[in-house]
């Protein structure tokens, strides 16, 4: 329309895939929340991506947020990101809260509760193999993670969930 200024491209052979990936979570026999959420994630973040053309310092948050993602149960340190990025710890810090609303560590946290809860869910492993599958350093830590973002032990939210989906 006249008088709107352009703000990015619109592709839908990018969106195609994404949106089938999508619709066939959906219709699986047991589809994994987690799953959906991250095919619908990736669908919303490929609509971002063509609405606007992303600053210097979205696409460095963005290329954090990738790192972190795939290397998710494997340990990683911002100072090895920091390096293989070229840019210092606190700039990464920076750019990636002013993103995401949160620390790339929280981010990290928060992405190995979800993996954690999904296969507390769907497993009947241990929650100490669990934390450690997840890539927590050490059972209490993520005890005390699990604790604070669910407010329960991974005990109680396991036996409290079980009732609703057995594995």
């Amino acid at each position: 329309p006249p008088g709107l200024v352009p703000r990015g491209r619109f592709s839908p052979d990018a969106l195609l895939p994404l949106c089938r990936e999508l619709a066939q979570l959906e219709q699986s026999p047991a589809p994994s929340p987690l799953a959906q959420y991250a095919a619908f994630y990736s669908l919303l973040r490929q609509l971002e991506q063509q609405q606007q053309p992303a600053a210097p310092w979205q696409r460095l948050a963005e290329a954090v947020e990738r790192e972190l993602t795939a290397s998710c149960p494997q340990p990683i340190s911002l100072r090895q990101l920091g390096e293989s990025l070229q840019y210092s710890q606190d700039h990464l810090i920076r750019v990636f809260r002013r993103r995401y609303g949160v620390t790339p560590h929280q981010y990290l946290t928060l992405l190995r509760l979800g993996q954690a809860k999904q296969l507390m869910l769907t497993t009947d492993r241990p929650a100490a193999q669990v934390a450690a599958d997840c890539g927590f350093s050490d059972y209490s830590s993520f005890h005390r993670a699990f604790t604070k973002a669910m407010g329960a032990t991974p005990q109680q939210w396991r036996r409290s969930r079980w009732g609703e989906t057995q594995p």
